[in-house]
């Protein structure tokens, strides 16, 4: 038994992350072996070809993987067989060595390495249910700190190019809305024009953001200036659409939908809004894209029978 799908936004989240670490989390759930499902990621191009396994081990369960700014490694959730909590690890796919990035004790996962490779951002939670917050790693000494300290829930970060920034979803006010967190003083602000919704991703060029919101009672991706204004609804449908992320050349989103029944990686080109679904001939729910840093290829974490 692993984590769910990638958590829906808006008013269904809260559920979720409860139901994710109650069940299997505090529960102490074993990924894999002895027939138990886990969770395997996968690389695919980025037109939907070449579809395989990249990271697999009955013994461990890998989540909401992202790759190193160089390429070389991949960061991940792993939670260990037999283990109550999961650490980060970066992975190379290559050799299969891993190097343990967090050891805290806690559930640590989504991490987000900065453009730098100086940092990582992650999510990260001990047994309240209440709270997620924003754990900072300096990759080169160890050091983990806390970013957001409260009674909200946190959820989905990206970086501004120069890493000196990032933008997140939170939960503080009393519902979802999009931040920016300034990380040389620590203070954090919403959007000049506010916005609601998580999960944001910032473009290459820093003039714009995607993000998850149930505003108009459905999940849809919607875009916007850096500061909140020329708000645009891309995905107006009754799917559940979540986890966008930008291309390297900002030109293109990956994200997740359910539009066809089951939570599948979609492409959609920014220049006339198509779509490519890049798991339709996938038999299991898919989550977390993230593209490669040359954008050719995206990986992603799904659910498989050991």
């Amino acid at each position: 038994m692993g984590p769910p799908r990638p958590f829906p936004a808006g008013c269904f989240m809260r559920q979720f992350v409860i139901v994710f670490l109650s069940l299997h989390i505090l529960a102490a759930c074993q990924p894999g072996g002895d027939g138990e499902e886990h969770f395997q990621i996968y690389v695919v191009d980025s037109n939907g070809e070449n579809l395989q396994v990249l990271l697999d081990d009955s013994e461990q369960s890998y989540w909401s993987p992202v790759w190193s700014p160089d390429g070389g490694r991949i960061m991940t959730f792993v939670q260990q067989s037999g283990e109550s909590h999961a650490e980060i690890y970066a992975v190379n796919p290559a050799s299969g060595d891993s190097t343990q990035l967090t050891d805290n004790g806690r559930t640590n996962w989504f991490p987000v390495p900065s453009p730098d490779g100086q940092s990582l951002v992650y999510l990260s939670q001990d047994g309240d249910t209440s709270t997620i917050e924003i754990h900072r790693l300096n990759i080169e000494n160890g050091e983990e700190i806390a970013l957001t300290e409260n009674e909200a829930f946190e959820y989905g970060m990206s970086w501004s190019q120069d890493s000196r920034r990032f933008v997140f979803g939170s939960e503080l006010g009393g519902e979802w809305q999009i931040y920016v967190m300034d990380l040389a003083t620590g203070e954090a602000s919403p959007l000049e024009t506010p916005q609601h919704g998580n999960s944001p991703s910032w473009s290459p060029d820093e003039a714009w953001i995607v993000f998850t919101s149930d505003r108009d009672g459905e999940d849809d991706l919607y875009l916007s200036r850096i500061d909140g204004s020329e708000l645009q609804n891309l995905t107006d449908n009754e799917a559940w659409d979540d986890n966008p992320r930008w291309s390297p050349d900002g030109t293109r989103i990956a994200f997740v939908s359910d539009r066809n029944g089951v939570a599948d990686i979609y492409v959609m080109d920014m220049s006339d809004g198509s779509l490519v679904n890049l798991t339709e001939d996938f038999d299991a729910p898919a989550g977390f894209p993230a593209w490669s840093p040359d954008g050719r290829q995206i990986i992603f974490h799904a659910e498989r029978g050991s």
